[in-house]
């Protein structure tokens, strides 16, 4: 599902604002479009939530969103007529800053500059001997863990070959007593 609208977002890549008229009031409404070239060489504007076509219209009427994709305004009469506009932003005005404020922004900026610098430096300085540590520690841990279990291997081995060598004696003490028997049984002549 979310490859179909992904596949579906790069095709309809057109950011579609449609100020649509209701009775008195102006209701906003958001869609996306796509450019599509007619055979004849008309080129028109395909929504997708609307479900029908209108005109691609001129390059003034066409602006690029925060995210670089192009955005379009449409004003919908209640006809369905489909009319773009140009929104402009009322009385902007460039200011130029103030020098002390300029100066306060400059020295926020250069001593946030030079804290990361001083983290960056003790970094580079310790990390290796932080690293090493780590590597020991691992060490230190895998050797501990490796005794124990031979520790415990050699106390089985040991085990195992005193249950070995107590049936070994049985044995024998019973080879001995099937001899003896054996030859307790025989006929003398």
């Amino acid at each position: 599902m979310m490859e179909l609208l992904k596949r579906l977002m790069r095709k309809y890549d057109i950011k579609v604002v449609l100020f649509k008229q209701r009775g008195e009031h102006i209701k906003q409404e958001f869609d996306i479009g796509r450019k599509v070239r007619k055979k004849d060489g008309t080129v028109s504007l395909k929504l997708w939530y609307e479900r029908r076509e209108v005109p691609y219209p001129d390059g003034k009427y066409i602006y690029i969103t925060h995210k670089g994709k192009e955005a379009i305004n449409f004003f919908v009469s209640g006809e369905g007529e489909y009319t773009p506009i140009e929104l402009k932003a009322p009385n902007t005005s460039l200011e130029p800053v103030e020098k002390e404020t300029l100066f306060y922004y400059t020295t926020q900026v250069e001593r946030l500059h030079e804290k990361y610098k001083k983290e960056k430096e003790w970094w580079e300085k310790y990390g290796q001997l932080i690293g090493l540590g780590v590597i020991v520690a691992a060490l230190i841990f895998v050797t501990i863990f490796v005794t124990n279990s031979m520790v415990k291997i050699s106390a089985i081995a040991q085990a195992t070959s005193a249950n070995i060598a107590r049936a070994a004696e049985i044995i024998t003490q019973q080879g001995q007593v099937l001899t003896q028997a054996k030859a307790a049984a025989k006929p003398p002549f």
